[in-house]
């Protein structure tokens, strides 16, 4: 904790020394103690201490392929990840960017439980600089990307 005026503290010795004078002759000590808190709270306002802290959070962006060429294994397990990540985030950021040929938002369904393949055409391919592009554009400001991928051969 830090005080923007310091200054304002040097007047508690004033302060200290009335209490101690008059704690002798006050026929009720109980309410002197009670000026001295009050008038000290007051002093430590106009000394106006700040509490600084460093809350870091993190921002963090999965994307989810959701096209025709994921096996089903590979879409729950998607699923479960994105689940435990989610349930473990605390105050942090995370968005979930499914994503075939161009990202998508997630379906009502699809918040409350299981991922879906993406339908119709943009489900045939599968474009990640678009996901990544979408991706960075859904973080806040000043948030770093990282990427962590399980890629697999797929055979045609």
């Amino acid at each position: 904790m830090t005080f923007e005026q310091p200054w304002a503290l040097w007047l508690l010795l004033p302060l200290a020394a009335w209490a101690v004078y008059q704690w002798r002759s006050a026929p009720r000590p109980v309410l002197l103690l009670l000026k001295a808190l009050s008038l000290s709270a007051i002093i430590l306002a106009l000394a106006e201490p700040v509490l600084r802290y460093n809350d870091p959070k993190v921002a963090v962006a999965v994307l989810a392929d959701t096209s025709a060429s994921i096996t089903p294994e590979d879409l729950t397990r998607a699923t479960s990840t994105i689940r435990a990540m989610e349930s473990r985030r605390g105050s942090n950021y995370v968005a979930v960017l499914p994503f075939a040929s161009k990202t998508r938002s997630l379906t009502p369904d699809e918040r409350k439980g299981t991922l879906a393949y993406s339908a119709g055409d943009s489900a045939r391919g599968t474009n990640l600089e678009i996901a990544i592009r979408d991706a960075i554009a859904a973080l806040p400001d000043g948030a770093r990307f990282i990427i962590a991928a399980r890629c697999t051969q797929n055979s045609s």
